[in-house]
């Protein structure tokens, strides 16, 4: 029976732990929080990407590297929760307005939209995402064609996509029990992972070192990490060319009482704006990327995480608030009427660089997420949220 060290526990780290046991593996899971599944993955948008939020990334490179994981997504998660994640999706489909100041104009847009369609469409696995898009209609959309008020003045393009998101909070509390009741799976938190070595001369097993105390023995390691990430493959591979781009990011998650008026979910494209998700039953996701980028840097090790005080949260919800009710008001209005708001994120990063404000950046990209294999040691560049649970799988079938 290989023993397999899993650094990191995210959705990456978690499902790809999940997915180790599952066959027959005994896993190590490696967290340098007091929980797993309580950064990141835990506080963000839970978008499920089929590709439509990078049009920026003209030659369709991005969406057909996401678009395997967001089709995929809902089977493999639901077959290692052992549960149906039917109450955690979207009830509407994301609507994308595009802003005036957008880095695509919407003519390029549009048929980046139509391309990605396409793409969509045709695929094998169309039928397993999360609602049934498999006769998706994408046409452009009049202030009168939805149900909800936007500012015209600043949106250029109104469409509807098929595209679907889900609610992570409900989501990690989920995977967090699952793996910790896993009797496969060992989680061992409160340990930064620092380097990763070999057990001794002799042997081809690896030690993990964290700052508490050395772990020997392992037959393979995953590194899925996303903080810190290149850090330790340097100490396996020797590697220092990675373009780096680690950023800090908080959003606002509100409960608001069941009769308010707004139930849609829109994302404003292409470029530094936000977006607004609702989950129903009075829960929302809302964003607004200048209020919540708190920190950013682009060397191999990332900066010191913010610290957050009740003074800030308001502050960043306000400029939510003014950001995003500018070309949403009802986004405006649902943040005036929630009866709680908590302001959380993490870090996040990407093999990228420039701002999404400049249309040559590469973090309008991710088209190089995925494996890098080092004997038997792994590291994943997730990328995305939504294609995690589909690494996992190749990780696991690998390894195994």
């Amino acid at each position: 029976m290989k023993h397999i060290a899993v650094l990191g526990g995210g959705i990456m780290g978690c499902c790809t732990a999940l997915s180790l046991a599952r066959l027959g593996a005994t896993v190590t899971l490696f967290e340098q929080h007091p929980r797993i599944m309580s950064e990141a993955s835990r506080w963000n948008e839970g978008k499920i990407h089929l590709g439509y939020l990078y049009a920026a990334s003209r030659t369709l490179d991005t969406a057909k590297k996401v678009l395997t994981g967001g089709l995929r997504f809902k089977p493999i998660v639901e077959q290692l929760l052992e549960t149906s994640i039917d109450s955690w999706i979207t009830p509407q489909a994301d609507h994308y307005l595009v802003h005036k100041n957008s880095v695509v104009g919407p003519d390029e847009i549009w048929d980046y939209f139509e391309r990605v369609t396409d793409l969509v469409c045709e695929h094998p696995d169309v039928n397993g995402y999360l609602r049934d898009i498999s006769s998706s209609d994408l046409r452009r959309l009049s202030a009168t064609d939805v149900d909800f008020n936007y500012n015209a003045e600043q949106v250029r393009l109104a469409t509807r996509v098929p595209e679907y998101s889900i609610n992570t909070t409900s989501f990690a509390d989920a995977l967090a029990r699952r793996v910790m009741d896993d009797p496969s799976i060992s989680v061992l938190t409160e340990q930064a992972v620092q380097a990763v070595g070999s057990s001794d001369e002799k042997s081809e097993r690896y030690a993990i070192h964290t700052d508490q105390d050395t772990f020997t023995g392992f037959d393979a390691v995953v590194n899925a990490l996303w903080a810190g990430r290149p850090l330790i493959d340097k100490t396996v591979m020797g590697r220092t060319d990675f373009t780096t781009h680690h950023r800090y990011r908080v959003s606002a998650f509100l409960e608001c009482p069941l009769d308010h008026s707004y139930h849609s979910s829109a994302v404003i494209c292409a470029g530094p704006f936000g977006d607004i998700k609702h989950y129903g039953n009075g829960r929302y996701y809302i964003s607004w990327y200048p209020a919540g980028l708190l920190a950013e840097g682009r060397n191999a090790e990332p900066p010191k995480t913010p610290h957050l005080s009740a003074g800030d949260a308001d502050s960043i919800v306000a400029k939510i608030k003014e950001g995003l009710g500018d070309i949403l008001p009802g986004a405006a209005d649902i943040i005036s009427q929630a009866d709680r708001v908590n302001v959380q994120g993490g870090w996040v990063y990407a093999q990228a660089s420039g701002g999404l404000d400049d249309p040559s950046s590469s973090l309008h990209r991710r088209d190089k997420l995925g494996l890098l294999h080092h004997g038997n040691y792994v590291s994943v560049d997730t990328g995305k949220f939504s294609v995690a649970p589909y690494l996992a799988e190749v990780i696991a079938q690998a390894l195994v």
